[in-house]
């Protein structure tokens, strides 16, 4: 059947939803984009141009906003997926689209009850500055069920998740340097 064709089509799909997002959705100016995002990072399918391909795989995501519905978004996607169903059990009745959630992760910023250790965490790195976090890391999880998470650590994620990652050196001697402080502080 036409897997390919159809995984491209819900490719567009998503891609529209986060233009919809990033000109009509919630907005944040606290994040970098200050929108929510769609992303399709892994699609696959087929095995050669000239066969008809079995299958096609689909891996994206949603990054929502403190606020956002994200449930609601993988809703019209489900819906979506419904629809091109229909038509193509019209061609091939075995036909299916399987959706699976792999992770939920939601926007961090320093949660209200994080109280005193967020101030502990501000006098260690020697910065009154609070940031919010544009990208996946599970403190959204830990503060989702109440346990207060905050990221702190070297370097940029500008330089992360990319060929060539790195971290700077001196990045490394403040990392260091910040772990002592917050050592000598809590013990």
């Amino acid at each position: 059947f036409r897997s390919v064709q159809i995984g491209c089509e819900l490719v567009h799909f998503l891609t529209d939803m986060a233009r919809e997002l990033a000109a009509t959705g919630l907005r944040d100016e606290r994040f970098d984009p200050p929108h929510s995002t769609v992303h399709t990072g892994i699609i696959h399918g087929g095995t050669a141009r000239n066969i008809i391909p079995k299958e096609c795989y689909l891996n994206w995501e949603i990054r929502p906003l403190p606020g956002e519905n994200a449930d609601a978004l993988v809703k019209r996607f489900t819906d979506r997926c419904e629809d091109y169903l229909k038509d193509m059990r019209k061609i091939y009745s075995d036909a299916n689209i399987v959706t699976r959630p792999v992770s939920r992760m939601t926007a961090v910023t320093l949660p209200a009850h994080a109280g005193h250790a967020g101030q502990l965490v501000k006098h260690c790195a020697q910065s009154n500055q609070e940031f919010a976090v544009s990208f996946g890391t599970e403190a959204g999880i830990f503060n989702d069920y109440g346990i207060p998470a905050i990221v702190c650590g070297p370097g940029s994620i500008t330089q992360a998740h990319q060929p060539n990652e790195f971290i700077e050196k001196d990045q490394l001697a403040k990392c260091i340097e910040f772990m002592i402080r917050l050592t000598d502080e809590i013990t």
